[in-house]
């Protein structure tokens, strides 16, 4: 995922046009990079031209606005991960652990900031919608409890869950363009963890 297409448009309930789209990328770039609290309508909306108040026709306030971008964060980090699975050369469980990092991390490096503000807003920033965001993050991270247990490893399984899915958020960070693809930075992260985690454990131990 290197930029937004038509088919990328938010799956979200229009009620008047496609206005609405433009609102979410703005507001989708504005929570990303300036933080949900730091961000107000009138941000938003001048961003594209429109009046502060011309907001209110498709959302009734600036939290309803973060979750609908929240939603949409949601589905496109998963649409890219499954894609990168169904890509993968084999069911390999490291195999199927690569593909998912590189599907995820390509989601956050997106320019469309969706997947971003996922990363840069916690479900404790937003007390009003903590229930709501909690859940959707729960439901995405569900799965890869299972990419983490079909490895077998000897280690903490939602520690390395945790690990993973922070290393893969933390490329927003550092990630410059023209540098190391997201299928590269998956392999090299899978590759430094899988060395020592194919060994025993004698050798440290002993």
């Amino acid at each position: 995922m290197t930029g937004t297409t038509t088919a990328d448009r938010p799956v979200v309930q229009a009620r008047a046009n496609n206005r609405v789209h433009d609102l979410l990328d703005a507001a989708a770039k504005l929570f990303a990079t300036q933080g949900y609290h730091r961000t107000t309508v009138r941000d938003i909306t001048s961003a594209i031209g429109m009046g502060p108040g011309s907001s209110y026709y498709h959302f009734s306030s600036k939290a309803e606005m973060l979750l609908a971008v929240y939603e949409e964060g949601i589905r496109r980090v998963q649409a890219s991960v499954e894609s990168a699975l169904a890509a993968a050369p084999d069911d390999e469980p490291w195999s199927r652990l690569e593909a998912a990092l590189s599907g995820h991390i390509a989601a956050v490096l997106d320019p469309s900031a969706y997947a971003r503000t996922i990363v840069a807003v916690l479900p404790s920033d937003v007390p009003e919608l903590r229930d709501e965001i909690t859940a959707r993050r729960d439901a995405y991270e569900a799965q890869w409890r299972d990419f983490v247990d079909e490895l077998d490893a000897p280690v903490d399984a939602d520690l390395l869950r945790v690990f993973l899915l922070g290393a893969a958020n933390s490329t927003q960070v550092w990630y410059r363009e023209g540098g190391a693809s997201p299928v590269a930075i998956a392999r090299f992260i899978v590759d430094v963890l899988r060395r020592p985690l194919d060994s025993t454990l004698t050798e440290v131990t002993s």
